[in-house]
């Protein structure tokens, strides 16, 4: 589990946006808030219960990447992917041509910080496609 002071203090605490969640996986108390890295471009996004606080979806996009990463709640990973298919939305793609790639607890919250910070090193290398 994460919790969002967690994800909120890796992430420098920079909120740029955020609003209702308006899929139906997480429920009717589901919302998002977007972070900026320290050069202003939005990276991160949080989705979270705003009555508990419980997060279900941890979201970074390199900027100027073509890298994303992601931690979720696997308890709602059923409830995601049957509304993945409803929409017609290819579950856990970030855009396209590029799918978040599975990150631990630990490893997402060190992703947070470092690239919130601009920080790429630590981030592994992508594969390059022939």
């Amino acid at each position: 589990m994460i919790t969002l002071e967690q994800i909120l203090t890796a992430g420098g605490h920079r909120i740029a946006s955020g609003s209702e969640y308006l899929w139906h996986c997480y429920g009717p108390n589901a919302r998002y808030i977007d972070l900026n890295d320290v050069a202003g471009s939005e990276y991160l996004s949080i989705i979270f219960d705003c009555k508990n606080y419980r997060v279900y979806d941890v979201m970074i996009c390199v900027p100027g990447q073509d890298q994303a990463f992601r931690w979720y709640d696997s308890e709602f990973c059923e409830a995601y992917v049957a509304e993945c298919k409803a929409r017609s939305v290819t579950p856990g793609q970030a855009w396209d041509g590029v799918t978040y790639e599975d990150a631990a607890p630990e490893t997402i919250l060190a992703y947070a910080k470092d690239v919130g910070e601009l920080y790429y090193d630590d981030l592994p290398i992508p594969a390059i496609p022939y």
